[in-house]
């Protein structure tokens, strides 16, 4: 075959520089016909096929079991709720480009939740005191955890006597400067025209550059794993979710979750036996997990009485499911095959009589009053 060509070549006399650029004319054609049928013909077509194939897997919480007296009427229980949840799913041309553009996030959610008198829900060990002063509210390992944490050390050893020894001041900072979340940039100001296009002001406040470095914080604390939200606010008002859902397109990362708050009947009553939840700290999570616990850094667990002591039992555990995202992390589908549905923890049924124990409480109240707590002991030996 390849001496037929060959033959055929010459005999019609043609050279084989002509040959091969012929051959190129051929390829090139073949290229710009299909550069046409990608760019043109099928152009939206690929373009939302490339959307779709961005995908993430997203967390679907569990709901905490119940706790109830004998006669199953419920002592504590879960109650619809909305909060806001942010991730960082941008792509940005440079670090102060980041900076810029999560501090204006940041910087938004905080104007929208003050605007409706509510707060931020993150822990965080550093808070203000009465004279506006930044100190610490922890102590021991928890505190020393808090720190490692701050200066991405996974071993509170691995700390310097610099680092162990710092201030609440010195955190601070350390984090609202140039080499963590750039509140300010000291090295390098931002320009007016900067601060204008991101929404920002030329300062903030102490109270601003607490709340600011609280979210920068605890969504660095998922930087590996970019498309998973953190929680900003819990039980947040309708009409905060308003507000939220109609500046959406301007807050990068923002969300609201479908969530879920504790409720205690008669917590007054009941209070000292079925204790309370509360977001977990360092300490209590590495317990947790020793005892095989699956649990998020911001997991809430039970803090005293039945809420601790039954903790294992009513932790419902998480599911997942993996949707498909544009650029901007907003959601296009869901793919229902990948789901695996949360589970609710156990429900817990005490030995306690809730109608009696309230009649108890009365009781007690209103003996109390007149220095007298003979029905109390009547009361306890029922």
């Amino acid at each position: 075959m390849v001496k037929k060509i060959k033959k055929f070549i010459k005999k019609v006399g043609l050279k084989r520089t002509t040959v091969v650029i012929l051959v190129f004319c051929v390829m090139f054609g073949v290229l710009i016909q299909r550069l046409f049928a990608l760019q043109i013909i099928h152009g939206e077509e690929y373009a939302d096929n490339f959307n779709l194939s961005i995908t993430k897997e997203r967390t679907l919480k569990g709901t905490r079991g119940n706790i109830l007296d004998r006669n199953g009427k419920p002592l504590a229980y879960n109650q619809l709720s909305y909060s806001v949840i942010l991730e960082d799913n941008g792509t940005y041309d440079s670090t102060r480009e980041k900076n810029l553009t999560l501090n204006h996030v940041a910087y938004e959610i905080l104007k929208i939740l003050k605007a409706h008198n509510e707060t931020t829900d993150i822990p965080f060990h550093i808070v203000l005191n009465e004279e506006e002063k930044y100190v610490f509210d922890a102590t021991g390992f928890t505190l020393n955890r808090f720190k490692a944490d701050v200066y991405g050390e996974a071993q509170i050893e691995n700390l310097t006597k610099k680092q162990l020894k710092s201030s609440a001041d010195e955190i601070m900072e350390y984090l609202s400067g140039n080499k963590r979340f750039a509140l300010t940039d000291e090295k390098k100001p931002y320009t007016k025209e900067e601060l204008k296009t991101y929404g920002l002001p030329e300062s903030f406040t102490t109270e601003e550059t607490l709340e600011l470095v609280k979210i920068r914080y605890i969504l660095s604390t998922n930087s590996f794993k970019k498309y998973v939200p953190v929680t900003i606010a819990t039980n947040v008002s309708e009409e905060t979710v308003a507000e939220i859902m109609e500046q959406k397109d301007d807050l990068q990362g923002v969300d609201i979750m479908e969530d879920s708050i504790r409720v205690y009947d008669e917590a007054e009553s009941f209070a000292p036996i079925i204790g309370y939840t509360g977001k977990a700290d360092a300490e209590e999570l590495q317990n947790l997990r020793d005892q095989g616990g699956k649990y998020s850094a911001d997991a809430v667990i039970g803090k005293s009485g039945i809420e601790k002591e039954m903790e294992t039992k009513l932790q419902g555990k998480d599911g997942s499911e993996t949707v498909f995202v544009d650029t901007m992390g907003k959601v296009l589908k869901i793919d229902s095959n990948s789901r695996k549905n949360p589970k609710s923890g156990n429900d817990v049924y005490l030995t306690i009589d809730k109608d009696l124990q309230r009649v108890c409480y009365d009781i007690l109240e209103q003996k109390i009053g007149r220095n007298s707590g003979s029905e109390y002991y009547q009361c306890q030996g029922v």
